[in-house]
């Protein structure tokens, strides 16, 4: 990712760029972080997580198990929504797109 600066230096605009690196490893983390702290999101089973990082933007690939009477419509904006915002705050590319699949739902069970 790469972080560019305006400062004015003596009156002067310059640019100043700052390069980081974050792990896959680490990016990976951030989504999963996002994903299982959100309502409806079964987060006790697997969550599949695809980062593919370009230039100044990221592009997640999700997919989850959903718990009982989760409203999947919701559920899925929820997490495009959680994961866009714990990435852009965490790591700051320009541009994230947030792809969700809810693979399965939990059983409800009768006692």
């Amino acid at each position: 990712m790469t972080d560019r600066q305006q400062k004015k230096v003596d009156g002067m605009e310059t640019n100043e760029e700052k390069v980081y690196t974050v792990s896959q490893s680490a990016m990976e983390k951030i989504v999963r972080t996002a994903v299982a702290g959100t309502t409806g999101v079964a987060a006790n089973r697997k969550i599949h997580v695809s980062v593919h990082p370009k230039e100044d933007e990221l592009a997640v690939a999700i997919r989850l198990t959903a718990l009982p009477k989760a409203q999947m419509r919701e559920l899925a904006l929820a997490v495009q929504h959680h994961t866009a915002q714990a990435v852009k705050d965490m790591i700051g590319p320009d541009k994230v797109t947030v792809d969700v699949t809810i693979e399965d739902m939990i059983a409800h069970r009768t006692v």
